[in-house]
């Protein structure tokens, strides 16, 4: 190899390494600058988040009330706590049916049950995980208001439920993305997690989890049904007290 040949490979390749570097530094930068764009995110939201701890309401009727208009109509709904856990638990029926659809079709297509019953801790470690996404359920169903709505957070002991509520309006379509949010990413993604990933003690508790997670948000699927079949398109959600009303602006 002659000495011109030598001096081009030689440039050639501080050329090449001198690129590289320039690559690292802007990836560097554009981290950084990631970094802090999600941060500086984080921030906002938990600024624009109203988000109040009211404590215990064991009396429904006790709830905030809302500035309505005057052409708000009522939700045809329960008006008492026990008719509505009543209206609830009738909903976990369809939704106990969906889920064991699911299981269905994962032992049609497999040729086996892929979840193991009788596993010794299996079951109590997903009902652990269940309790423990009480809050961060409720913490969903908050994020997904619209920016600067006051949010209440309250627990209700004698109810046995966790809960969130606003008495600003929201639009139909967003009410139906507030009520389903958590119960697709601590539910339904679960139970797709589990029909996909292989048999054995994760997945077990991958189903558990995703069933109980989605049994648990019967009360959110009632208020999608009632919203569906009583609001008008364009119409808005608005809470008052322990009920809900809708209006056309």
């Amino acid at each position: 190899m002659s000495q011109s040949q030598i001096n081009h490979e030689m440039n050639l390749f501080l050329k090449i390494t001198h690129n590289v570097g320039k690559f690292r530094q802007k990836y560097v930068r554009f981290r950084a600058r990631h970094e802090r764009d999600i941060i500086s995110k984080k921030k906002e939201m938990a600024k624009n988040m109203k988000l109040t701890y009211k404590g215990i309401c064991n009396d429904f009727s006790t709830l905030d009330k809302g500035v309505l208009p005057e052409n708000a109509v009522k939700f045809r709904e329960p008006d008492t706590a026990a008719a509505l856990n009543a209206r609830m638990f009738l909903f976990m029926i369809p939704t106990a049916a969906v889920i064991g659809l699911v299981v269905l079709a994962s032992f049609l297509i497999y040729g086996e049950l892929r979840f193991e019953l009788l596993h010794p801790w299996a079951f109590w470690a997903a009902l652990v995980l269940h309790i423990v996404s009480f809050i961060p359920h409720e913490l969903l169903h908050a994020v997904t208001f619209p920016k600067n709505h006051p949010v209440s957070f309250y627990i209700s002991p004698k109810n046995l439920v966790l809960f969130v509520c606003s008495v600003e309006p929201v639009s139909k379509r967003r009410f139906i993305w507030l009520s389903l949010c958590p119960n697709i990413i601590l539910g339904w993604l679960p139970l797709v997690a589990w029909f996909f990933a292989p048999p054995g003690v994760v997945s077990t508790i991958l189903l558990f989890v995703g069933a109980f997670n989605t049994l648990s948000g019967a009360g959110d699927y009632m208020n999608v049904f009632n919203t569906l079949r009583q609001m008008p398109k364009s119409s808005f959600h608005q809470h008052s007290g322990m009920n809900s009303y809708w209006y056309l602006p």
